[in-house]
């Protein structure tokens, strides 16, 4: 486990200084996931890559600037996991946005579309 320690230094008018106790916070980054969309711009073919270390349901929503809903699709994931999509190929250039749920997270991801 990784843990953060702090303690706040406080300096009054007469420049005494006071130290606060020390308090430890435990850090949950160990389970960092990460997800990208490559390339960016996207021409017709995109792969969502997602680094975790656990295995979850992955849902992809794709929505247009207007918010019109462009795709939505499930996956499952087990650790590192490349998809390859063409839900944009026949879609007009643009600037879209793609939401990923895994778990109980939600990443965002602007998405610009060239022919």
């Amino acid at each position: 486990n990784t843990f953060m320690h702090y303690r706040i230094k406080l300096v009054n008018i007469n420049t005494v200084i006071n130290y606060s106790n020390i308090i430890s916070i435990r850090l949950s980054g160990t389970e960092k996931t990460k997800v990208s969309i490559v390339p960016n711009p996207v021409r017709d073919m995109m792969q969502l890559q997602i680094l975790s270390k656990s295995s979850s349901t992955i849902r992809l929503v794709i929505f247009d600037q207007s918010g019109k809903l462009i795709s939505s699709r499930k996956f499952e994931q087990k650790g590192r996991s490349v998809i390859i999509l063409d839900d944009l190929a026949n879609q007009s250039r643009g600037v879209y946005f793609a939401l990923v749920y895994i778990g109980d997270k939600i990443y965002r991801q602007k998405l610009v579309l060239t022919r």
